[in-house]
């Protein structure tokens, strides 16, 4: 499949079983006409080969059948726009020698338990003016910002998508302002090989920019995880554009009734991912991103939809999930599954249970933790067994295979978590009818911006509660961008379609006072739990690792509706314990601590109701209880 270099040329191959005839354009790089060269057809395959041509350049092939141009989805590259917004949108693919010098740079070597991941927008990291960034929204500017992630102890980045997609591909304006609307977090790719020509500050060599960006991390100790959207692509239903699968076959890439597109991902279709030729092209896109510009992992999109059949039921075991998890070139990759789709199909912990391959999104550790902390009667039992690794979801594998997030790109940003009650996705132009209703959230005592001080102190304290479960649970803590310096969107809970400062990192708030507050608690948080190996088990905790507590030793009462969740963690290696409590009522609560070994004392550590910087201190300032 695609392009494959011969002794005396190129050789081009397109799967289109259902064309009598075929023909390739090739283009130079300015989109100047090179030649037209009707193929050969064999079997299900249209090919041909053509001499002395000279990398780089762009083709796509036309079908008798098809009035489209189509690329081809195993090109290596894309032509396309190069400014952001910029219509009319017509992508050719694109094919070139990669060659890249990693000047024997490795990825750095991080067990899972040690995993600090941050999910960030490329454009959003960089993109508003406060950067500082020479080459904004871009994957080298990009590069300019990762001495602060470093600083803030991230470890991997999971990237929302960054393969080319058309951010302009709805014409919708917002309604009050008629600012543009975009399809900005890119979750409606155009082409699976290659970084979005809009990310990058030398269009077309997507490829080249991602291997900079991917070794400077790895310099920075950090490893690099794609989020890739397979489950659905911006063909669309029936009325969408034709790019390249609707052209070729329709009934081998999607899931059909008919000539209806099945829509299990709620984006007008969904891929048949168990096709033999779908699966093929799968694992060839991971492959090149792991061979070619030495990504750590993926994380995919609404994961259960890849595991649908030919008349959309689950297929148990899956094909594709089956190839993905025993690739020998995939063997040392991260897996992260978002373990639902929007048809139905929920499998939090068992979307896959073969192998400890696949670490999970854990919707329950959000739910548990948010309406905790919010001070929801009846719900300290879940939280506690959040905190210690979701063992009733992952009970045959580890506490490793959690990925933990109490928030992510889609939902409210921490900060609106404790400032909103509501959402309000007016501005997004559908009568605040999009986006998650039930989302846990409590304001503190005020809708949205206020300048009462009790409920700003209060909000502040709850961020930092919120940090502080999500760095002392078992398993792997995921945390949104710019939870760190309190960034707010508003109250909106959807913002896929602003490009603007609701979906920028905005760094001149990181730098107010209240933004290096809570910047330096969540660093610390982070540096604690990197100190202390109680929180980072490959296991479920057992009797001698864990102690539960309520307000007397030994004594939790989790089938009260009280507030207080305690625990005492010991470690083998470790002659410190940790006690941990957490009260999410309203009120003060007297306890008893528990008795700490002989020759011991316990010492405050972190309180997230002190001010800072007495809210979490360094080792030589702590305070004897």
């Amino acid at each position: 499949m695609g392009v494959t270099q011969t002794a005396t040329g190129w050789n081009f191959a397109f799967f289109c079983p259902l064309a009598k005839k075929a023909i390739l354009h090739v283009y130079n790089l300015e989109r100047n006409h090179i030649g037209s060269y009707p193929a050969d057809k064999t079997g299900t395959l249209a090919h041909i080969e053509v001499p002395e041509l000279h990398a780089p350049f762009a083709y796509h092939w036309e079908l008798e059948e098809v009035n489209e141009r189509l690329v081809d989805p195993f090109s290596k590259g894309i032509l396309s726009n190069k400014e952001w917004g910029s219509l009319p949108y017509q992508p050719l693919s694109l094919h070139f020698e990669q060659q890249f010098d990693w000047e024997g740079v490795k990825s750095p070597e991080i067990e899972d338990k040690d995993l600090i991941v941050y999910e960030v927008h490329t454009r959003a990291f960089t993109q508003d003016p406060s950067s500082g960034v020479d080459k904004k929204g871009t994957l080298e500017g990009f590069i300019e910002k990762l001495p602060y992630l470093k600083e803030l102890g991230i470890n991997a980045i999971e990237l929302l998508p960054i393969m080319e997609w058309n951010e302009s591909e709805y014409d919708k304006k917002g309604p009050d302002n008629q600012e543009q609307l975009f399809n900005f977090w890119g979750y409606s790719t155009v082409h699976f090989y290659a970084p979005s020509n809009r990310l990058l500050s030398n269009p077309p060599f997507g490829l080249q920019e991602l291997c900079k960006l991917v070794k400077a991390a790895h310099q920075n100790g950090m490893k690099v995880i794609l989020d890739i959207v397979y489950n659905h692509t911006a063909e669309g239903g029936e009325q969408g554009p034709t790019y390249h699968f609707k052209g070729m076959d329709k009934s081998t890439f999607y899931l059909m009734d008919g000539e209806h597109y099945l829509n299990f991902s709620g984006c007008g279709n969904s891929v048949a991912a168990n096709h033999p030729i779908v699966i093929e092209w799968i694992i060839k896109t991971l492959r090149d991103y792991v061979l070619e510009a030495h990504i750590d992992g993926f994380r995919f999109d609404l994961a259960s939809g890849l595991k649908r059949g030919d008349n959309g039921g689950p297929l148990n075991p899956s094909p594709l999930i089956e190839a993905i998890s025993d690739d020998p070139y995939l063997s040392k990759t991260i897996l992260f599954a978002e373990p639902w789709d929007p048809g139905g199909l929920f499998e939090p912990g068992h979307f896959y249970t073969k192998k400890a391959r696949w670490k999970e999104w854990n919707s329950f550790f959000r739910d548990g933790v948010r309406t905790f902390i919010k001070g929801t009667d009846y719900s300290k039992q879940h939280f506690a067994t959040r905190m210690a690794g979701s063992k009733d979801l992952f009970d045959n594998r580890t506490p490793l295979e959690s990925l933990n997030f109490v928030t992510c790109h889609d939902g409210f940003s921490l900060k609106d978590l404790v400032s909103y009650n509501q959402k309000h996705n007016e501005i997004n132009g559908e009568e605040n009818r999009d986006g998650e209703n039930n989302n846990q959230s409590w304001n503190c005592g005020a809708e949205g911006v206020t300048d009462n001080p009790d409920v700003l102190s209060l909000r502040k304290r709850q961020l930092k509660n919120f940090m502080v479960a999500l760095f002392v649970a078992q398993g792997v803590p995921m945390m949104l961008s710019g939870d760190e310096y309190g960034h707010t969107k508003n109250g909106n809970n959807n913002t896929w379609c602003h490009d603007n400062r609701l979906n920028w990192f905005q760094w001149d708030t990181l730098n107010t006072e209240e933004g290096q507050d809570l910047f330096r608690f969540t660093k610390e948080m982070i540096a604690y739990r990197k100190e202390n190996p109680h929180f980072r088990k490959g296991r479920f905790l057992e009797d001698k690792d864990i102690v539960w507590h309520g307000k007397r030793p030994e004594d939790p009462r989790f089938d009260r509706p009280d507030h207080l969740v305690a625990f005492t963690l010991h470690d083998d290696q470790n002659p410190k314990d940790i006690f941990i409590v957490f009260n999410a009522c309203n009120e003060k609560s007297l306890l008893i601590l528990p008795k700490p070994k002989e020759g011991m004392r316990w010492y405050q550590v972190v309180n997230t109701a002190a001010a800072s910087p007495l809210d979490i201190l360094p080792e030589d300032k702590r305070i004897m209880v």
